[in-house]
């Protein structure tokens, strides 16, 4: 009942995705630390000039909502555009929204957000490459959205090497796309440092708060051992929808393998980052979430057991809520 109401497509699917989303993001309104600025040391240029502008801690804590639900919406988009889940269904955007909720504490206003919002279409526009004739122009159309991205968030850059890895499913070893990923990464960066220079700013703040950001090392987010019960349930039932779809990917269409396999690297280039530096958990989340979510919708709607779907969902849900409520402690 729970699983076929969250699938549910029309008014009804997008009415219960903005309540639950509304629900969870309303747990971390009522805390008094709604806004955090989820970096430390000099902020990123784009993300710099946001909370620059915005003063108040609870018109960011808005506008990071209204972030989140137009991400929600390219999520849901980008499948409805491939159609690499033989389904179209709010899902993803649902467990995008529960996975991020078990793992953020609270949400808040930080410089992933927005990045994230650069990675989605990026990952579509890599998909675009599929069977292109000739050069495939698109890897510098995704590397202009990452390159963009980064600018907000330093460490979005490690994720460039999705660029790669695209040339290399779609394109096999094609240098020249290769340089053209590359080249589109740096391309946002130069004609910011151009505009500051123009305008007599210091185009050295880019250079600044790039390596301030990407060699800043946290330690972890502080977890008892009742607030690491909801996250551990929900990295099992993460990895047990891995471990289903890895050995289904070569009899998907060969479209839905190669996304499913791009977003697996996403997943890996999230837990390598994390391992290096667990404290950007907060941030690091809002982009893992992304594959999680498509994985978890692919097991869910291709395991013959409903039965054990609905336990999954109905699972996640309440480690969604319970990690919300455990914030306030």
């Amino acid at each position: 009942m729970i699983l076929r109401l969250f699938k549910s497509t029309g008014f009804k699917g997008l009415l219960v995705n903005l309540i639950l989303i509304s629900l969870l993001w309303t747990v971390s309104f009522l805390r008094e630390s709604a806004v955090t600025n989820g970096e430390t040391g000099v902020a990123m240029p784009a993300y710099a000039l946001i909370t620059s502008y915005i003063k108040s801690s609870r018109i960011l804590f808005f506008l990071a909502f209204g972030f989140f639900l137009l991400l929600s919406y390219l999520i849901v988009h980008l499948n409805s555009s491939l159609f690499f889940l033989q389904e179209r269904t709010y899902l993803p955007s649902l467990l995008y929204v529960i996975f991020c909720s078990v793992f953020a504490g609270s949400h808040s206003m930080n410089p992933a957000i927005p990045a994230a919002l650069f990675l989605v279409p990026a990952t579509r526009r890599i998909m675009d490459a599929y069977r292109k004739n000739g050069t495939a122009f698109c890897f510098f159309d995704a590397a202009l959205l990452t390159g963009t991205g980064i600018l907000f968030f330093a460490d979005l850059i490690w994720y460039g090497l999705i660029l790669v890895i695209g040339v290399i499913i779609l394109r096999g070893y094609n240098l020249k796309e290769m340089m053209l990923s590359i080249t589109g990464l740096t391309v946002p960066s130069i004609l910011l440092a151009g505009y500051l220079y123009v305008f007599g700013a210091d185009p050295g703040v880019i250079t600044e708060s790039f390596i301030s950001n990407i060699t800043a090392r946290h330690d972890g987010p502080e977890l008892t051992a009742v607030k690491l019960i909801p996250a551990v349930v929900c990295l099992l039932i993460l990895f047990y929808s891995l471990l289903s779809l890895i050995p289904r990917i070569n009899n998907m269409k060969i479209r839905s393998g190669k996304i499913f396999t791009l977003f697996v690297w996403i997943l890996i280039i999230s837990v390598v980052i994390l391992i290096f530096s667990p404290g950007s958990l907060n941030e690091i989340i809002y982009l893992s979430g992304i594959p999680a979510a498509y994985i978890i919708t692919f097991q869910v709607l291709n395991s013959r057991s409903k039965t054990l779907n609905e336990v999954m969902v109905i699972t996640l849900l309440l480690s969604a809520l319970g990690s919300q409520l455990l914030s306030f402690f």
